[in-house]
C-alpha cells in the first residue's frame, strides 16, 4: 500500500512534528489519526516512514520508524532561468517543472517582463506549489525557486555556481539550432526563456556576457511557460539517460 506524504523541512532525529498547513491536510482532509503510518520528505533527498503518535488541530507528532537519504545530483542539473508570466501561469510553470525533476527555478526580469503585485508574497505561495508538486509526483526533492531578479544579476549568480554549464536561449529564427541536436548528456544546462514581448535589444547584450546558443523548441511561437516545461522535459530527459547507462 502507497503511504500518504507529507513534507517538513527537518526529519532529523527519532521524531518530527508537522506544521499546522500539513496536519490541517492530514487530519482535517485525509482524516488520519494515531496510530497510522506516513511518509515524510524534506525536500532535500531525505523520506522517512512514521507512525501517528499525537495528532493535534495544529500539529502532529510523529516517531520515525525509518530514514533515507538520496544525494543530490553534482552533474547533468537543469537550470529554468525563465521571464516571469502573468497570473497563476507562472504557479503552473513551477509545479510542471517540480514534477519533471527540473533541479533550480530562477525567475528573472527582463526589460518586457510583466511587473509583480507590490506587496504580493509571491516566494512562499511559490514554494508550496512546489512542495504540492513533490508530495504528489514522489521526487525527493525540491528545487531551488530564486527570488525575482534582474537577467543580468541572474547571469552572475548562475555562471558562480555552475560554472561549467551550457546556455541556451529559446529563439525564433533561422540562425536557431533544434533543440534535438543538442549534446548536454551529464552536464550541468541552463534554459533561457525570454518574456512574450521578446527580448529587448539591452537583454540581447548581455548574451554576449556568456557563450550562448539559440535553440529552437518547434515552428510555432510558444507562451513562456510552455517554452520553460518543454526546456524542462527535454533536458530531464536526456540526462536521465546518462544515469540510466552509469
Amino acid at each position: 500500500m502507497t503511504l500518504k506524504r507529507f513534507y517538513c523541512e527537518n526529519i532529523s532525529g527519532n521524531d518530527v512534528e508537522l506544521g499546522e498547513q500539513e496536519t490541517r491536510h492530514a487530519v482535517g482532509v485525509m482524516r488520519l489519526g494515531k496510530g497510522e503510518c506516513i511518509e515524510v520528505v524534506d525536500g532535500k533527498g531525505g523520506i522517512v516512514t512514521a507512525v501517528i503518535e499525537n495528532a493535534g488541530k495544529k500539529k502532529i507528532q510523529l516517531k520515525i520508524e525509518s530514514f533515507k537519504k538520496v544525494p543530490p545530483k553534482q552533474t547533468g542539473r537543469v537550470v529554468i532561468a525563465t521571464s516571469i508570466a502573468k497570473g497563476d501561469r507562472f504557479e503552473w510553470l513551477i509545479s510542471k517543472c517540480t514534477e519533471l525533476g527540473v533541479d533550480r527555478i530562477v525567475p528573472v526580469i527582463f526589460e518586457r517582463t510583466v511587473k509583480l503585485a507590490k506587496g504580493d508574497n509571491a516566494a512562499d505561495r511559490w514554494k508550496n506549489v512546489a512542495v504540492s508538486a513533490i508530495k504528489q509526483c514522489g521526487s525527493l526533492f525540491l528545487p531551488v525557486i530564486d527570488r525575482p531578479i534582474e537577467f543580468s544579476k541572474a547571469i552572475e549568480i548562475i555562471k558562480t555556481e555552475y560554472p561549467l554549464a551550457k546556455f541556451v536561449v529559446g529563439w525564433c529564427g533561422d540562425e536557431a539550432v533544434n533543440v534535438d541536436t543538442l549534446d548536454i548528456i551529464g552536464r550541468d544546462v541552463v534554459a533561457v526563456v525570454g518574456p512574450e514581448g521578446g527580448f529587448s535589444p539591452a537583454d540581447e547584450k548581455l548574451f554576449m556576457q556568456i557563450e550562448i546558443e539559440k535553440v529552437s523548441l518547434g515552428e510555432n511561437i510558444l507562451r513562456t511557460e510552455t517554452a520553460a516545461i518543454a526546456f524542462g522535459a527535454i533536458f530531464m530527459a536526456k540526462n536521465r539517460k546518462k544515469y540510466q547507462n552509469v
